[in-house]
């Protein structure tokens, strides 16, 4: 775990049934693998092997109650964040409850809804029942227990889900799924926090032509002057106007 003190972050375990830390950086002081839970994960096997020895032999100095500390995200700063696309079951009735939310301020939400729900645009993709899709997902906001969530400004209605993150501990490719459990340093809870409002503006992942080039025109008629994407390189200036020219 990662726990916050006067010094700032630092790599913790927790022990005697999660009610004491020790800090793993006092424990074994000037050693790099303890500077952070990135720094650990980087370390490998010898690494953990190191953390798992001094977990079990620890100074008593070392020991902090587990409610004295501020908790943080386990992996405050991930190199990269993605969020996948895996339970269909789940995402057909997001979409529908996504345009029940923009249909609610129609004046007649029922036949809006209808209108909604046929253009096909909040179906789950075909593609998504046959590959594992993902977006990139901020890995500079991440926030941990008990922190103070952010609503953008441009969000009037933000929404979360529960879900789980499988970190990754090492590099590999092409890996066969009976071998992905010795790519996994660990496991965590992920709440997946989403503007609703904008999604449903959007679409769920454009993969559809016709319903990118839909949402390309929804978004050009805001008439921004930037724009960011989850690939290739941000539109500095003109945004609108490219969006309206890749939407014909």
């Amino acid at each position: 775990m990662t726990f916050q003190d006067s010094g700032g972050d630092r790599l913790g375990a927790l022990v005697d049934g999660d009610t004491v830390v020790v800090d793993l950086a006092a424990a074994g002081p000037n050693r790099p693998a303890f500077a952070s839970m990135q720094a650990l994960i980087d370390a490998g096997e010898p690494g953990l092997a190191e953390a798992r020895k001094l977990v079990a032999d620890h100074p008593e100095h070392t020991r902090r109650p587990a409610g004295s500390v501020t908790w943080r995200s386990p992996l405050p700063r991930p190199v990269r964040l993605r969020d996948c696309g895996l339970f269909i079951e789940h995402l057909g009735p997001t979409g529908k409850s996504m345009a029940k939310r923009q249909a609610a301020a129609a004046d007649d939400p029922e036949a809006e809804l209808a209108r909604l729900l046929a253009t096909g645009r909040f179906d789950v993709p075909k593609l998504v029942t046959e590959r594992v899709l993902y977006y990139g997902a901020d890995h500079l906001s991440v926030s941990g227990p008990d922190e103070v969530i952010n609503c953008p400004s441009y969000s009037a209605l933000l929404d979360y889900e529960l879900e789980w993150a499988a970190v990754v501990g090492r590099t590999g490719r092409d890996i066969a799924p009976d071998d992905a459990h010795s790519y996994i340093f660990g496991y965590t809870i992920f709440n997946d926090w989403t503007a609703r409002d904008t999604q449903a503006l959007i679409g769920f992942f454009n993969l559809d032509r016709d319903q990118a080039a839909e949402s390309f025109r929804r978004l050009a008629a805001l008439d921004v002057d930037t724009a960011c994407f989850g690939h290739g390189k941000p539109i500095l200036h003109g945004a609108g106007e490219a969006m309206r020219a890749v939407s014909l």
